[in-house]
């Protein structure tokens, strides 16, 4: 699969600890197969550092208040420098007017946890022909992860909506809900995002590597140890 750009949707529990790993291994890629063309690295949330996430995301003291698209760039640009790759922060949460920078040849990771997110991407991908997405989501200590793709314009994997139609679900954007309401939100803990985070970083491995991936869901839990893959 030829990869031009590749985006990662959310800085939260998953995204902000998939981010580095990712580009050490891309870094590493592009080392152990000479590449010369020039990548975009895309790290997109409108969302801001709080003291909070501090206990299981990839932020530390002197990040609170700022956004964390540009935080994670920003580290990234200096901790994983690669010559042919351009960090690039998209500071704002993504909506249907702003999908558009999500363009052909892309591996998107997706780790945001509400319903219409995923849903407009899955309905985005639609419109590309070469995509590859990997929708990561966890609750407390089980979770999952889905892979789409559109190879040549042609699905290739089971749509997310046909395995998990609870993203049809009426949902609200994250910027559309309230400080008290999200202060109620399901509470996570890191072993369970790493677990997310680590089998997307697989998946994106598999693409980078082999141009697909042989499996289109993986479930897990981390309680009962029990890992189930569908290919």
């Amino acid at each position: 699969m030829q990869v031009d750009n590749i985006f990662v949707i959310g800085c939260g529990g998953i995204g902000s600890n998939l981010a580095k790993p990712l580009a050490k291994f891309l870094k590493y890629h592009i080392i152990n197969t000479n590449r010369k063309t020039p990548l975009k690295f895309y790290i997109v949330d409108g969302d801001f550092v709080e003291d909070k996430n501090l206990q299981r995301q990839s932020f530390i003291q002197t990040d609170i208040g700022q956004n964390k698209a540009v935080v994670t760039s920003e580290d990234l640009s200096s901790s994983v420098p690669i010559e042919t790759v351009q960090y690039l922060p998209i500071p704002s949460y993504l909506k249907e007017e702003n999908l558009d920078f999500i363009v052909e040849n892309s591996i998107v990771l997706v780790g945001v946890d509400n319903y219409i997110t995923r849903r407009i991407i899955e309905s985005y991908t639609e419109k590309l022909n070469n995509i590859a997405v990997i929708f990561g989501g966890n609750e407390y200590h089980d979770g999952d992860v889905n892979v789409l793709i559109r190879r040549n314009g042609v699905l290739v994997t089971p749509l997310l909506s046909e395995k998990h139609p609870e993203i049809l679900k009426k949902d609200r954007f994250p910027d559309e809900v309230g400080c008290a309401e999200a202060q109620k939100s399901a509470p996570q803990i890191i072993p369970t995002n790493l677990t997310v985070a680590t089998i997307m970083l697989n998946a994106a491995f598999a693409l980078l590597t082999t141009g697909e991936v042989k499996w289109h869901e993986t479930f897990f839990d981390i309680k009962t140890g029990d890992y189930r893959v569908v290919v």
